[in-house]
């Protein structure tokens, strides 16, 4: 299967760059559970190429050998209009509060 245009000139439809050849050498569970006559269709599983800088960022990653866990942002971060007690620590009843005695 070739790229079909989509959109403007010379962008690919992402949903049709990748053959079904190419897509049945991929490893995940999606393409080796079932047999070949079979043509899985999951949703959770995207089979379209890595964007570009996602690639690239992973591929330097993977460069350096930074594979590890990242550290920790600066500051916890929530979802837009979640409660101020999730994640960050504001309103939060999990501490008690520390008592002023000495």
């Amino acid at each position: 299967m070739t790229s079909i245009p989509h959109g403007t000139p010379g962008d690919p439809d992402p949903l049709r760059a990748l053959g079904l050849e190419r897509l049945r050498r991929r490893t995940s569970m999606k393409w080796r559970t079932y047999p070949e006559d079979v043509l899985p269709l999951w949703v959770a599983e995207m089979d379209v190429p890595l964007a570009g800088p996602v690639l690239r960022a992973l591929t330097d990653a993977l460069a350096l050998g930074d594979t590890g866990y990242p550290a920790a942002p600066p500051t916890p971060r929530r979802w837009p209009g979640s409660p101020p007690s999730a994640g960050t620590g504001t309103g939060s009843t999990s501490a008690a509060p520390r008592s002023s005695r000495t």
